[in-house]
């Protein structure tokens, strides 16, 4: 429960980033804009692209100044109240594009087991080795006190492969889907190659590479994006089913896994949807989320 101001003043005597652990992840955004008629959403929002931060209100005896803001979000949410987190515009403004979702595919609950189960090796004292290596690293400062980003190169094989793939997933994007299926795509651009960087640096720290991105991290990179996709995918999907209104939830219910248009258009008639209303919503709401295009006027649901 914390303003951009807190924010603000406690980034700038943490200048190496913060990480705000919220169990609760909708007590974090029911919050916004609590304690002022400020846009907290977009304050996020800019946070993600690591634009400069800066805090100056009357309450503050100074001004604050954040050249290179690093905060990261993470919580826990339930998916019956996944339509709050994308009310008060956060759908359509590319707010929720910026979460990185999780869901686990076997949700089953577990037995507890009287069997006592000690890891291998010792794994507190190894992940704190990886990390105390990260954190030690040497890094420069400039005359104001900010830290100067190290750069990471990457080899031409995983060059060539990261943009093979981002090329690929833009041609599929521009095949006819939807806006929401090309702002998710958009971010995860960006995540692919943040995922390039922290699983180097993560391999460096445990004696398995040097910090230069190699072929196999931008493989592992990929994977954990399409992850990101899919789980993103699942979210919107679990969104926009909760946000239909009873004639769409009953089409949607009516339509086989596999169907075509015309096929549709038929079962969307029978539920009182017109012809035209049908092909719109399979344009611009459905495709990607709700349903996938084979090929044309064919489709599978989601």
């Amino acid at each position: 429960d914390i303003t951009p101001e807190a924010v603000h003043r406690i980034h700038s005597q943490n200048k190496r980033g913060l990480c705000l652990v919220s169990d609760e992840f909708s007590g974090w955004f029911k919050n916004f804009n609590r304690y002022n008629n400020g846009s907290e959403s977009e304050f996020w929002m800019s946070v993600f692209s690591h634009k400069f931060a800066m805090s100056d209100r009357k309450s503050c005896a100074s001004g604050i100044f954040i050249r290179r803001p690093f905060i990261c979000v993470c919580g826990t949410i339930q998916p019956e109240i996944l339509w709050e987190l994308a009310s008060n515009s956060r759908s359509s403004n590319g707010f929720l594009e910026r979460i990185l979702f999780v869901i686990p595919i076997n949700q089953d609950m577990g037995k507890w087991n009287k069997e006592r189960r000690l890891p291998t090796f010792p794994m507190t004292e190894e992940w704190r080795a990886v990390l105390q290596k990260l954190m030690s690293h040497d890094t420069e400062v400039d005359a104001n006190g900010d830290f100067v980003p190290h750069m990471l190169c990457f080899t031409q094989e995983a060059i060539d492969l990261l943009f093979d793939w981002q090329n690929a997933t833009t041609d599929r994007c521009n095949a006819g889907q939807s806006d929401t299926v090309r702002a998710i795509a958009s971010k995860l651009e960006i995540y692919a190659v943040r995922f390039c960087l922290i699983l180097q640096a993560a391999h460096w720290a445990c004696g398995e590479g040097e910090l230069t991105v190699s072929a196999d991290t931008v493989s592992k990179a990929i994977r954990l994006t399409e992850y990101f996709r899919a789980t993103a995918t699942k979210v919107r999907k679990i969104i926009t089913e909760q946000a239909m209104p009873d004639i769409q939830c009953a089409v949607l219910a009516d339509l086989p896994e596999h169907f075509t248009t015309a096929e549709g258009v038929a079962i969307a008639g029978r539920n009182g949807m017109s012809e035209r209303s049908f092909k719109q919503w399979l344009k611009d709401k459905g495709n990607g989320i709700l349903f996938i295009r084979e090929s044309h006027g064919k489709y599978s649901k989601i």
